[in-house]
């Protein structure tokens, strides 16, 4: 739990862009909006992921904020 919520801070701090740790990722994200699920911190992200063809789809989903990284703005 610690863990997540530190996570959660550290996406929140980064104006909600952040890196979804995913299989074959990271992917580039942004939070829509943080859930508490229990007594754990998970977050309605959008990203981008690309296929093995370069294809690109939109995913919406429920994301664990410990699968999530800050993304560094300028």
């Amino acid at each position: 739990m610690l863990r997540e919520a530190s996570a959660a801070r550290r996406v929140e701090r980064s104006r909600a862009f952040c890196w979804v740790t995913d299989p074959g990722g990271p992917w580039p994200g942004v939070v829509v909006e943080w859930l508490r699920v229990g007594r754990d911190w998970h977050a309605r992200t959008t990203y981008v992921v690309t296929d093995a063809q370069g294809a690109v789809q939109v995913v919406v989903a429920v994301v664990e904020a410990s699968r999530l990284e800050p993304f560094p703005l300028p």
